[in-house]
């Protein structure tokens, strides 16, 4: 790959009337993850998962900066409490 041309974040789960995971959507609406035809929705873990993708990339990224410091450890704790499903 290159470049890093990602589809900027934030990413949210969209669910369907049944509580299932339906999707994974970026901010603009760009689909990011579709569930097929329902049949295997992704967990619930596994979508907060992928939809932490861009949070947690960014984090990454802040902490190999010299002077991150605190401000990489906010980040990196959102990212991994989003990926959690604690947001």
């Amino acid at each position: 790959m290159t470049g890093n041309k990602f589809t900027s974040g934030p990413w949210v789960i969209k669910f369907e009337n049944d509580g299932d995971v339906g999707g994974i959507y970026a901010a603009n609406g760009e689909r990011i993850v579709e569930t097929d035809s329902g049949y295997y929705p992704p967990r619930i873990n596994d979508a907060n998962l992928i939809a932490a993708a861009p949070e947690l990339y960014e984090a990454l990224k802040a902490c190999l900066k010299e002077d991150s410091g605190l401000i990489c450890s906010k980040q990196v704790a959102a990212a991994i409490a989003k990926a959690e499903g604690r947001t």
